[in-house]
């Protein structure tokens, strides 16, 4: 099912590229790009998400710029699995086991409040933020 929903995101005033809010932390093949208009499918995995908006607003992270992009996102559900590793070989073997069907170690980790997950992700139009005190 489709639904609208809003994900947190980093712009790179730059390369003019909005890329995923965690960026910064994760392995480069974990790192996804969104264009306005585009959808954007994971290389693994899902595409963390917020069906409200006030719980992207209050997903931050100190190192870049805020901002949202409102766009449809397909089969959205409450993520299943949240690694509490950004190493690229924990995820790897992770992801390849799943793929197989195979049990996997401990995976438990922190999921922002309001996330949901979802298959692909198209991004309609950006929200720049208000201060949080104009909210």
């Amino acid at each position: 099912m489709d639904r609208i929903c809003y994900k947190s995101v980093y712009y790179n005033s730059l390369t003019g590229v909005y890329s995923s809010a965690l960026q910064t932390k994760l392995p480069i093949d974990y790192t996804l790009s969104y264009v306005i208009g585009r959808t954007t499918y994971p290389r693994i995995g899902r595409i963390f998400v917020f069906v409200d908006l006030s719980n992207a607003f209050d997903f931050y992270w100190p190192e870049s710029e805020k901002y949202i992009l409102k766009g449809i996102a397909t089969n959205v559900g409450r993520p299943k699995f949240v690694s509490r590793s950004f190493n690229i070989d924990f995820l790897s073997r992770f992801w390849e086991s799943k793929k197989k069907r195979k049990s996997t170690q401990s995976v438990s980790g922190y999921a922002p409040g309001g996330s949901f997950s979802c298959d692909s992700f198209t991004p309609l139009e950006v929200i720049v933020p208000l201060e949080f005190d104009e909210r």
